[in-house]
């Protein structure tokens, strides 16, 4: 098994798929995978130079320098009043506070590149190191969940991402390469056992749940249930005992209360 290393590139594409549901990220659901959006901006924060104090000195004879207008590009001009040298003043952290800005300008607030008026080309350039940030995994509080949704999704590059949540936002998850029982487990053993897990009963996730979690119940995802029903009778069952359990099968996203259960499975068994 490969463990992998996730960039904030690639939750972020997971957010704009809408995988991960919290923030709005450019018109579809964004992710709590980092307990919201403000966590993976938050690493992107974190990756700025810290601001110096700006108050520059001269590189000839060392004396405070002072403001002195602007150069036709716009940046500010600084002047030695001792010895007289003028210079421009680069600034690390300014520049990837602002890039860091048109990142996520464009990431969650939905601005386009026109908008910002650059060359796609040039702000692609410009933000390139926004991509490789780290995000941090949400804070393990140790609480015990009645209930964790577990799934995993494939992505391009032999990714695979394993994603846990407690039915209101990501509590964490795991990059590897597919969903092995050694993957599931290393996300699984963050978390103290739930009372039930939901998993679309995949044989990796089922062995790891026994190993980890030995005494919750388990609840196959009813969306999976379904999928596997028409797996087996097709779109378009022919006799009238597979229509009747393909009509079954898509009722069961339906059931939100014990009575509704009952009856459907009454209407099964009959």
């Amino acid at each position: 098994m490969h463990i992998r290393t996730p960039f904030l590139g690639d939750c972020a594409r997971l957010h704009v798929m809408g995988l991960m549901p919290g923030m709005c990220v450019r018109g579809v659901g964004f992710c709590s995978v980092c307990q919201g959006f403000e966590r993976c901006v938050h690493a992107l924060k974190a990756c700025m130079v810290h601001a110096a104090r700006n108050r520059p000195r001269c590189g000839v004879c060392g004396h405070k320098l002072v403001k002195n207008g602007k150069t036709s590009a716009g940046r500010t001009r600084w002047r030695c009043r001792a010895c007289g040298a003028s210079r421009v003043i680069n600034r690390p952290d300014a520049t990837r506070r602002a890039q860091a800005s048109l990142f996520v300008s464009w990431l969650v607030a939905g601005v386009c590149v026109k908008q910002l008026a650059m060359p796609t080309t040039s702000f692609a350039r410009k933000v390139s190191w926004c991509w490789q940030v780290d995000p941090p995994q949400p804070l393990i509080t140790g609480e015990i969940y009645d209930q964790i949704i577990i799934d995993g999704i494939y992505l391009s590059h032999h990714w695979c991402l394993l994603i846990a949540t407690n039915g209101s936002h990501v509590i964490g998850w795991q990059w590897c390469d597919r969903e092995s029982v050694a993957a599931w487990q290393a996300l699984l053993s963050r978390f103290p056992a739930p009372t039930v897990v939901i998993t679309d009963g995949g044989p990796g996730a089922l062995k790891a749940i026994r190993q980890c979690w030995p005494a919750t119940g388990v609840q196959r995802c009813l969306f999976h249930v379904w999928l596997n029903t028409k797996t087996d009778l097709t779109g378009h069952p022919k006799t009238p005992a597979g229509k009747a359990l393909l009509r079954l099968g898509g009722n069961l996203a339906a059931i939100n209360t014990l009575d509704e259960a009952a009856t459907w499975a009454t209407q099964l068994n009959n």
